[in-house]
């Protein structure tokens, strides 16, 4: 999980515990942990990117797509997956 991830930084961070004592903690083998902790020097979170487009397309029926049309006539700076919100 995120907040396993996120505890495992915090030991190595602190530095109190070994990178060893880290992995039997949380359950990590040493690369995971510096993997995680790799990722999130780059991006700042230790989630992984949300995939976006994943699985089969929904194909849209005339009425689904007269209604993102009036959508977007009276909001056009939402984006889809805005759009996608306020449906479900």
């Amino acid at each position: 999980s995120d907040d396993l991830k996120m505890a495992a930084l915090h030991l190595k961070w602190h530095g109190k515990d070994t990178d060893t004592e880290i992995q039997q903690i949380v359950g990590f083998h040493i690369r995971t942990l510096y993997r995680i902790q790799t990722h999130f020097c780059r991006t700042g979170d230790v989630a992984k990117a949300k995939v976006l487009g994943h699985g089969c397309p929904w194909s849209l029926v005339e009425a689904d797509a007269a209604y993102l049309v009036s959508l977007s006539k009276r909001n056009p700076a939402l984006f889809l997956d805005e759009y996608q919100k306020l449906s479900s």
